[in-house]
């Protein structure tokens, strides 16, 4: 881990489009987005689309032109899963072969090489986070960045930078749901670890619809004793944030709650290695 340079633009790379991101003294400031033109983010439309959006805002902009830049990439083109491990697995490299026999069944082999894998796990722990990127995707997202004479300094997965940015906010003990362009994703967590994630779900149209979605989840895990609920994201987009009772909308955007007035405390990312 790394420190999080507050002063790097993110690319917010997801299945529907790229969004460019600048900081802000309150967070972080949409400047531009580009649409992928198709639901399927291949990885020829999603270079087209990098190429698209950050040559023009390289026009509009010439003085960050040579800064470096972060990629945050959701899970419809990193994606996430939460491996039960069994109790006979112990080692790193045992689970990691688990984990790379998991993404293929599910997402099937890239077309180049094989899958690049990140896994939060430790040793005789229950369950591990993993994530996957395919090396195609990110060689047309590191060759579309540099077309436009940026340099990719990070390259992050939306879940674990997102659980970062708004930290704070999140439960220790509890159920949030980060949105995100074209999903929910709907996280159950004990003493500050995943213990249920669903990376599927359809992205709720209120608090309600968001609570309910908590509700399915904690059925599935056999918990009873949910608590008020969080759901997080860039922006609301189309949702209804009228107030629930049990549900609170935390906004990456402005890096706090809306009620929140303190600074923010220093970050840290996470990077997928090469």
């Amino acid at each position: 881990m790394w420190p999080l340079d507050r002063r790097k633009d993110v690319l917010r790379v997801g299945r529907r489009r790229v969004e460019l991101w600048q900081p802000s003294t309150a967070g972080f400031v949409l400047k531009d987005q580009q649409g992928m033109g198709h639901e399927d983010a291949s990885p020829s439309r999603l270079s087209q689309a990098v190429k698209d959006l950050l040559v023009r805002a390289g026009a509009e902009g010439k003085q960050r032109q040579r800064q470096g830049l972060d990629a945050v990439l959701e899970s419809a083109l990193l994606p996430v899963m939460l491996l039960d491990v069994p109790a006979t697995l112990w080692s790193v490299p045992q689970v990691e072969a688990l984990f790379q026999h998991r993404v293929n069944e599910v997402y099937g082999r890239p077309e180049n090489g094989s899958w690049q894998l990140h896994l939060v796990f430790l040793p005789g722990a229950s369950r591990a986070l993993g994530y996957a990127l395919s090396p195609t995707i990110r060689a047309a997202l590191l060759a579309a960045v540099e077309h436009a004479g940026r340099k990719l300094t990070a390259l992050q997965p939306a879940l674990a930078w997102g659980q970062r940015e708004v930290k704070r906010e999140m439960p220790r003990n509890g159920g949030y749901l980060w949105i995100e362009q074209d999903r929910a994703l709907v996280c159950l967590a004990k003493s500050g670890q995943l213990v249920g994630l669903n990376a599927g779900a359809s992205l709720p149209h209120d608090m309600q619809q968001a609570h309910r979605r908590l509700q399915v989840e904690c059925a599935r895990q056999g918990v009873v004793d949910l608590a008020r609920g969080v759901i997080a994201g860039w922006e609301p987009s189309a949702m209804d944030l009228a107030p629930h009772e049990l549900m609170r909308w935390v906004c990456v955007a402005s890096n706090r709650h809306a009620a929140d007035s303190t600074p923010p405390p220093a970050r840290t990312r996470i990077e997928v290695p090469a």
